[in-house]
């Protein structure tokens, strides 16, 4: 779609034509051309007949559309919005949709912490999804809250939510009308959902765990996140030797996860399961070229998505900051360690790299692909992840290097190495 406007901005001023494109827009006049992209935009808004952009380079200002201002508008917005998604890993679709006013506290981050004012305080697009609630508010504040990490909810009469995570963060939504009732209803749908799929994960390790051990174990490890193994071993020591057990099964680091405990201090390791999906077909591309057009078909058909578990180990250092994380089961299943080194504590790094796997479906290459290589057309969505997900951010910034799993031994000496600096 093209539109005409007069621009004023840092990059281009005067008579120009604006067109949509799937990585952002271009402003053109007779002499300038300008491309904003998406993960540069910062926020969309509009007031008075006018749209502005607020970008990484400055702001937009577009005016003297007439009667298509308010369709440029929602274009973009809607553009934004849809990459926004992207960004927070977000392709299902949504089992309720809303609008009310959003408001969050990220005490994590450091974010008035002090005088509980709010960071932002706005209107936002309400969409609540099986496992997250998410708040798209045309800019950067837009935020992916995870029922597995949820904490606490609190309510009032009148349409008032706050959801609390385990670490501290706070979000909190109102004026919520109509769709009130709904909107409570999917998320308790949604949690209850999560809890039974964890304890399902949990029995399938260890299946004679009692109805007190499964209750609080569930509650502590629900699907995508990890707790610290002592914490599980004061709970069901079981379920702990269960977890090693299915680590020495066969695993690609069953023959280092004797090295990786040695070598750590694993009283504070972490481990975290998950399901992952893996496509699966009996028949190989030589095989369907000789089968018939009927027979191709039903071995088409026959190609399904195979559940394994996936196990992920946070290791630390003896001397505390460094840590390894290994990944057991799943898509690329242990290829290599990654080593990430990191100031503070242990506990906080292992709760920001956990939120930053989870807000990432565990896709591992968007913490260690390169800065340079963030802007490619294909990552373009990551960069805008990283640029509204602090914890990404910062556990990106962290990455060390990886160790591939050689050998043994090479592995055992490259882990040393790094742990003694």
């Amino acid at each position: 779609m093209e539109y005409k406007a007069s621009v004023t901005s840092p990059l281009i001023s005067g008579e120009v034509t604006i067109n949509m494109k799937n990585t952002g827009f271009s402003v053109s006049s007779m002499l300038d051309t300008a491309e904003i992209f998406f993960y540069d935009i910062n926020a969309v808004r509009t007031a008075d007949y006018k749209v502005f952009v607020l970008t990484d380079s400055g702001k937009f200002i577009f005016e003297k559309m007439g009667q298509w201002c308010e369709p440029f508008y929602q274009t973009l917005r809607d553009a934004y919005q849809a990459e926004m998604r992207k960004a927070l890993f977000i392709s299902s679709t949504p089992v309720v949709t809303l609008r009310g006013e959003f408001t969050f506290i990220e005490k994590s981050k450091g974010l008035d912490e002090e005088d509980d004012k709010p960071v932002y305080a706005g209107t936002a697009d309400i969409e609540v999804y099986d496992n997250a609630i998410c708040f798209l508010t045309g800019d950067t504040n837009s935020r992916r809250v995870p029922l597995c990490f949820l904490n606490d909810i609190k309510k009032e009469s009148y349409g008032w939510f706050e959801f609390i995570l385990d670490n501290g963060d706070r979000y909190s939504c109102s004026k919520l009308g109509y769709e009130t009732a709904p909107f409570e209803k999917a998320i308790s749908d949604g949690l209850k959902s999560l809890r039974e799929k964890s304890s399902e994960l949990i029995k399938e390790i260890e299946p004679n765990l009692n109805t007190m051990q499964l209750n609080q174990i569930s509650k502590k490890m629900i699907e995508g996140a990890a707790a610290s193994i002592s914490t599980l071993t004061e709970i069901a020591p079981e379920l702990v030797a269960g977890i090693e057990k299915h680590i020495a099964a066969g695993s690609r680091i069953a023959d280092t996860f004797d090295s990786l405990k040695s070598n750590s201090d694993s009283s504070k390791m972490y481990v975290g399961i998950k399901k992952e999906y893996a496509v699966v077909s009996g028949q190989s591309s030589a095989g369907l070229n000789e089968m018939t057009a009927a027979d191709a078909e039903t071995a088409a058909d026959a190609v399904t998505e195979a559940e394994t578990l996936m196990f992920w180990l946070i290791a630390p250092s003896p001397k505390g900051n460094i840590c390894a994380v290994e990944f057991v089961g799943g898509d690329d299943s242990a290829a290599a360690t990654f080593i990430y080194k990191f100031n503070g504590d242990f506990e906080n790094f292992a709760v920001n790299l956990n939120y930053a796997l989870e807000a990432i479906e565990f896709k591992r290459n968007v913490i260690r692909i390169p800065a340079s290589e963030l802007r490619k057309p294909d990552n373009a969505h990551y960069a805008l992840a990283v640029k509204v997900n602090s914890s990404l951010n910062f556990v990106r910034e962290c990455f060390q290097d990886r160790i591939i799993h050689s050998s043994p031994e090479s592995w055992e000496e490259k882990l040393k190495g790094f742990f003694n600096k």
